[in-house]
């Protein structure tokens, strides 16, 4: 009875081992690819904060970062790949790094021409002001819904492997 007994807990120790290291490998996975975001993330806020304060010189200098930056997490996202057989979460990140080069890189330099034209325009500045904003809230709704399908890939991952998402 004790051989069987210490064999079951030989197994039990193992399996919780084995768990606790895939519940880390998880939350390693988990990490890298929110880097990936975020880092692009970061810029494309300061970004959105020049192109508002019409300060064309470190919009331009940001933007070029963004650029940089989108390719390397792209990139990187790319190589990591799925975790154990699943690439649903790391294919929603792909795709939120195409939501921001389809839509960033063409909407918010032409938001920036928009805005620094506002200036000339006397009393047309009114139905100008509206076309910007209108234009900017679409910008904000296509990368928001991008964002929506990665952070439920993200919470589907997370519940998956036992992982507290803060």
């Amino acid at each position: 009875m004790n051989r069987y007994f210490g064999a079951l807990l030989i197994i039990f120790i193992s399996l919780n081992i084995s768990c606790s290291s895939s519940i880390d490998e998880a939350l390693s996975y988990n990490e890298d690819i929110v880097l990936c975001y975020k880092k692009v993330a970061d810029i494309e806020e300061r970004l959105i904060y020049y192109l508002l304060t019409s300060d064309t010189i470190n919009f331009n200098v940001q933007f070029e970062n963004f650029k940089k930056q989108l390719d390397a997490s792209e990139e990187e996202m790319k190589s990591i790949g799925g975790f154990n057989g699943d690439d649903t979460f790391q294919k929603e990140g792909v795709a939120m790094m195409n939501a921001y080069r389809e839509t960033t890189l063409k909407e918010l330099p032409e938001l920036l021409v928009l805005l620094a034209n506002s200036d000339t325009l006397g009393a047309d500045s009114v139905n100008h002001d509206a076309l910007f904003e209108k234009r900017l809230n679409n910008y904000d709704k296509i990368i928001g819904r991008a964002f929506d399908k990665f952070f439920e890939a993200q919470q589907k991952f997370a519940a998956r492997y036992s992982i507290k998402i803060e």
